[in-house]
């Protein structure tokens, strides 16, 4: 059955709180998607293709994966919103905000200086400090110290193996000498995010998404050019 096809559920609520054009309402199934879910959310490779909005896979831990769908990008930023109206605001594919979870991040300071935003990290030694809001209690100012590393490593999606460039971040907070870690994984070739692996404090829950549209793209691009080699063969 093509999930795909069953797209255009109207959250107006939580399209609301980003000013979603009328084009932009779109939401996978409700039934299907969402963290509510209690069964994984499988998606071919052909679904995600022919899909007119870009979706992610995101699975907290010990729950079932769900699926999220691009609502709006602006400033630089992509706002993903599930069927349960949960959203996500990713920078360069880090999580700088959300809405609908127990205890929302509200603020990432400093965004502008995040390595990730060169997709490989140039300086081994790279680092960024940033201070962080949260909604419970109002709580802000907690300072994040990061330092990344990089190394080679290859991971599949849709039975299709990509070689990536790994950057591991280390998280210092300051106000507790807490330290977890962040994980990205980077097409070798191309750049392109395809996963990671994001908590946003110490002991909140970590996120495993992977960035299913972007891998549809490029395994469809790979084998264009290779039905294209043969055919000048």
């Amino acid at each position: 059955m093509n999930y795909c096809s069953r797209f255009i559920a109207m959250i107006i609520l939580a399209c609301s709180l980003i000013a979603c054009s009328s084009t932009q309402y779109a939401l996978l199934d409700t039934v299907r998607l969402g963290f509510s879910s209690a069964d994984d959310v499988t998606l071919t490779l052909d679904e995600v293709a022919a899909s007119e909005f870009d979706l992610i896979y995101i699975q907290p831990d010990n729950a079932p994966r769900a699926s999220m769908v691009l609502a709006k990008l602006e400033h630089g930023q992509h706002k993903w919103l599930s069927a349960d109206h949960v959203m996500l605001v990713m920078e360069h594919g880090r999580i700088v905000r959300t809405l609908g979870l127990n205890n929302d991040l509200t603020y990432v300071s400093n965004t502008a200086a995040d390595p990730l935003r060169e997709k490989v990290v140039q300086d081994a030694d790279a680092k960024w400090q940033r201070l962080t809001d949260w909604q419970y209690r109002q709580q802000s100012g907690y300072q994040l110290s990061s330092v990344f590393s990089q190394q080679q490593a290859d991971i599949t999606v849709f039975e299709q193996r990509f070689s990536t460039r790994l950057i591991r971040e280390q998280v210092t907070v300051a106000q507790t000498n807490t330290t977890f870690e962040n994980l990205f994984w980077f097409d070798e070739s191309t750049g392109v995010l395809l996963q990671s692996r994001q908590q946003l404090a110490p002991h909140s829950p970590v996120f495993h998404i992977t960035y299913i549209s972007q891998a549809a793209r490029l395994i469809t691009a790979n084998t264009a050019s290779v039905k294209d080699s043969m055919g000048t063969l």
